[in-house]
């Protein structure tokens, strides 16, 4: 597996192999990191290390599947959504966002 990791990310510099990795990346960052193949996480974490961003963002969605997976009592999840809601608005690629649409 080593040597298909090393092989991809040399790959991965070149752009039409670039360009390969996002559209295959779609299905990854909407599916659980536990349900990902061997190749999914590879390619997670090759793109995870190219953009940052959007491995924060997926984190964060994730932390809100485990609030509606994990909370039975309504008023423990919405204890821990609103402090989810609180991390969403810290996120400092959204602020750059939100001053970009009200301009």
């Amino acid at each position: 597996k080593s040597g298909f990791f090393t092989s991809s990310k040399m790959a991965f510099c070149n752009r039409s192999i670039h360009r390969q990795l996002l559209a295959r990346s779609r299905h990854v960052v909407m599916t659980h990191f536990s349900k990902w193949t061997s190749s999914q996480k590879i390619r997670a974490e090759i793109l995870f290390e190219k953009y940052p961003k959007l491995k924060e963002a997926y984190d964060v969605s994730m932390k809100l599947t485990q609030i509606y997976n994990t909370n039975k009592d309504k008023g423990v999840a919405l204890t821990k959504l609103a402090l989810w809601y609180n991390s969403v608005e810290k996120l400092e690629f959204l602020e750059r966002y939100k001053n970009q649409t009200n301009t």
